[in-house]
């Protein structure tokens, strides 16, 4: 028990370190927690030696499944799936799906929305997202799916504190 209590704190302290070389700009305070952007979490993956592999078809694109719930209002979500493993170490590897979907927040800019007062406050309402173009849906798909997969496979979980006492400065994170 020792021992990997040994071990479970010298990782911790190798994925503190790796987060200065994280921008503050690639971490956002997402509802009280730390959140790494694909960017930062690519930036981390290059450097411990992680490759991540997307579902490509053989002639190198990246193969993304969308579901239609509704073609009249646009409302589709985009799924794509990927493995992430160290370089040289293909059996030990971890499997992650990211999402988007096209009445997301993140896409406000290009939905017509309707605010409805249900009596205690007003709800927002997709209408449509008729002016989102399909390729922001697929890159944001791909952003979610990398995030997680280097946030499952090396652990990134860390409060603000943790962040803070390796350097981090959250005035500088973005926020949410």
């Amino acid at each position: 028990p020792n021992k990997v209590a040994q071990r479970a704190e010298l990782t911790k302290g190798m994925l503190t370190a790796l987060t200065r070389v994280v921008s503050p700009c690639n971490i956002t305070d997402f509802g009280g927690r730390p959140y790494f952007d694909h960017l930062a979490c690519e930036r981390i993956s290059k450097i411990v030696g992680l490759v991540i592999k997307l579902n490509e078809t053989e002639g190198g694109r990246i193969d993304y499944e969308k579901v239609v719930e509704d073609a009249t209002n646009n409302k589709y979500t985009i799924y794509l799936t990927g493995r992430i493993y160290y370089a040289g170490r293909e059996d030990d590897y971890e499997i992650q799906e990211g999402s988007s979907c096209s009445f997301d927040d993140w896409y406000s800019q290009y939905q017509n929305v309707e605010w409805i007062d249900d009596g205690e406050k007003k709800k927002k309402v997709v209408l449509n997202a008729n002016a989102l173009p399909e390729s922001k849906v697929r890159e944001k798909a791909r952003a979610n799916l990398i995030q997680r997969l280097v946030k499952k496979f090396l652990g990134l979980d860390f409060t603000w504190e943790e962040l803070e006492a390796a350097g981090i400065d959250r005035s500088k994170c973005k926020g949410f």
